[in-house]
């Protein structure tokens, strides 16, 4: 996977881009139900992910999208990137999940995550070692 480099809310045409050594990057818009739904889950991802050490990213399709949270300055929030990536990454529907691991992809998935995801994305969590 080639590094996320793209433009984000909290810097002004600047390349925002995870650094950590876990990303986990989730692709959602406003107007996607599905992303609503799962919801839940990320909240209970997040303990997990933060002893993991792992960002969480947001990357969204539109500036209308923006902020998804309300909290840009906490998680980073990126608007722009370039369709190459997107492309490579077979970023194509909302919402898509990509969990990295030293700039490797350990998971991804387009669409809804399913308990069955939630369970595997726990599963690799717990390889990692804590932060």
């Amino acid at each position: 996977m080639v590094a996320l480099v793209g433009y984000g809310l909290n810097r002004e045409s600047t390349p925002s881009a995870p650094h950590s050594g876990c990303t986990a990057l989730r692709v959602v818009s406003k107007q996607c139900g599905f992303c609503r739904e799962e919801e839940p889950e990320w909240r209970r991802l997040e303990p997990a992910l933060s002893r993991k050490g792992c960002t969480l990213a947001l990357l969204l399709p539109t500036l209308a999208d923006a902020p998804y949270y309300g909290i840009a300055d906490q998680i980073p929030e990126v608007v722009w990137v370039p369709l190459d990536w997107a492309a490579g990454n077979e970023v194509t529907v909302t919402p898509t999940t990509i969990l990295r691991v030293g700039g490797r992809v350990i998971f991804s998935k387009g669409g809804e995550l399913a308990p069955a995801d939630d369970a595997a994305i726990r599963s690799l969590l717990a390889r990692l070692p804590d932060r």
